[in-house]
């Protein structure tokens, strides 16, 4: 609301208060004059009269002396009213009215205190004021409400707003904060990206270094067994060796490195270029601000040279970064030669180890077909003994008992090839293990699945023991049943000695599988 509403509704407070004390005084004077007391007074005072003279005179022109200056000053303010309401009545109907009302309580003042009527009479038109004002009050007490309610919506509405700036502005922050992290992901990537290419490149070069180290040593190892093989295949092999490695390797990395230096070298020519140029702008811009002391150019000056500043500290860091690079690819690659020493080393005790398995399974095989060539040299005597109904039984009973030798030895080959492969299996599963080792070591991921379970091969050697002991009850129980049937037969004589040969070829037998089980347990040991 504008300033000549509050004047408004204040200059109508102010004259309703006017009013309601004007018309409590003039109700206080005329029960001052009515009371009893003041009719006792009434008569001292006629009687006082009588005897003075001039008193009632005299309170008679102060009473109508306080009645013209409350008129007058009631005059004056109607007066007011009247002016307010040529001036502002036409604007707004609300104010019109309340000047209209100020202007009526003034009128009943001026009259009541003009003509002097009754206590009831004056009573009972202040009375008819009475709702009105109370509707007054409440059209106040309404409207500042309004004005409350108003206010509070034109704060609301600026909250709202501000409200609404301050998500606009958190909605911009994560939209960049959201950009900000797709950048560093993709910076990132790029990184892991390029760090992994530098590794595969070290460990392609460590694998190159490795086979030009391998093919040298081939050839130091070619030279020295010349009695092995041929002069042309000698120089065959050093031609292939020579044509597929020679500088190969080391002409890249030459070339690389090289590459390297002259970057390094170049952005070094171009910081020194840098610095100096910095240099020179510097004392120009020292000798133009002495001489000139133009603080402008000196300002520009002092950019330029804070730019340059920055670029070549960009330069120093691309420099330091190369230069670290560098460093890493020497040291990646001195590590990987290490690395592809060792592994060398281990695979040639392995290859070595290999060999030595291989030699001792030939040796088996020998033993087998002694065995079978025994056999087949015993059969061979059966058939040559003359042909009686007695050496007919013998020699079933003997043909049985060598179909359960040769069943007996061919299950035995079994059971040998059996724990050959077995031996495969270990040897491949100790290889996986030294593998998952060196992994572990390196600090890479292992896969427990793939560690061997010791309690497998702890019953897989039972299991050897025990048909490693039912082979031996066998034979012996043949050995008990060959002694019965052959007691004091010439023939019987020679098969006796065939079979303590057997025996004795079995026992070496027993021995090599021994032998071959201690290999077994070391292998599983180590």
């Amino acid at each position: 609301m504008s300033f000549l509403s509050w004047l408004l509704i204040g200059a109508a407070a102010f004259s309703a208060t006017t009013c309601l004390i004007s018309a409590g005084w003039y109700l206080y004077v005329r029960r001052q004059k009515l009371s009893p007391d003041n009719e006792s007074s009434g008569e001292g005072a006629e009687h006082s009269e009588n005897a003075s003279g001039g008193g009632p005179t005299d309170s008679g022109k102060n009473i109508t002396q306080d009645k013209d200056i409350w008129v007058s000053l009631l005059m004056e303010q109607s007066a007011v009213c009247e002016t307010l309401l040529e001036q502002y009545g036409q604007t707004s109907a609300h104010e019109k009215a309340i000047l209209t009302c100020w202007q009526t309580f003034l009128d009943v003042e001026i009259t009541l205190l003009s003509n002097n009527h009754e206590i009831k009479e004056t009573e009972r038109l202040l009375d008819a004021f009475t709702p009105l004002v109370e509707r007054l009050m409440d059209a106040q007490d309404v409207e500042m409400m309004l004005r409350k309610l108003s206010i509070n919506t034109k704060l609301l509405k600026q909250i709202n707003k501000i409200v609404q700036k301050t998500g606009d502005q958190v909605f911009a922050q994560m939209n960049v904060t959201a950009n900000l992290n797709l950048q560093l992901d993709k910076a990132q990537a790029k990184l892991l990206h390029e760090t992994e290419l530098d590794q595969e490149l070290a460990e392609l070069r460590a694998e190159i270094a490795s086979m030009y180290d391998l093919a040298e040593r081939l050839k130091r190892e070619s030279h020295s067994e010349t009695a092995a093989h041929s002069d042309e295949y000698h120089s065959a092999l050093d031609d292939f060796l020579d044509g597929a490695l020679g500088n190969d390797f080391l002409a890249p990395v030459a070339d690389e490195m090289n590459h390297k230096i002259s970057d390094l070298k170049h952005l070094a020519d171009y910081q020194a270029e840098a610095i100096a140029d910095l240099k020179k702008q510097l004392k120009e811009a020292k000798e133009r601000t002495i001489r000139d002391k133009h603080i402008d150019t000196a300002d520009i000056a002092v950019a330029r040279m804070e730019k340059a500043m920055l670029e070549n500290n960009k330069v120093i860091k691309a420099l330091e970064n190369k230069l670290a690079s560098v460093q890493t690819i020497k040291h990646n690659l001195n590590v990987d030669v290490r690395r592809r020493e060792a592994e060398l080393l281990h695979k040639g005790a392995m290859l070595q180890e290999k060999q030595r398995a291989n030699s001792g399974s030939e040796e088996w095989r020998d033993v087998i077909e002694q065995e079978y060539s025994a056999m087949n040299n015993m059969e061979k005597l059966l058939s040559d003994i003359p042909l009686t109904q007695e050496s007919q039984e013998f020699h079933a009973e003997q043909g049985g008992k060598v179909g359960e030798l040769r069943a007996m030895v061919s299950e035995s080959e079994l059971y040998v090839e059996m724990l050959e492969l077995d031996l495969d299996k270990l040897r491949e599963k100790k290889d996986a293990l030294d593998e998952t080792l060196e992994a572990a070591l390196r600090g890479e991921k292992v896969d427990i699945q793939s560690v061997v379970n010791e309690n497998q091969i702890r019953e897989e050697i039972e299991n050897l023991k025990e048909v490693n002991g039912e082979l031996s009850r066998e034979l012996q129980k043949l050995k008990d049943e060959l002694s019965e049937l052959s007691k004091d037969d010439q023939d019987t004589l020679e098969l006796k000695d065939m079979i303590v040969d057997l025996d004795q070829r079995i026992e070496m037998v027993q021995a090599q599988y021994v032998v071959m089980e201690e290999k077994y347990l070391n292998a599983m040991m180590s």
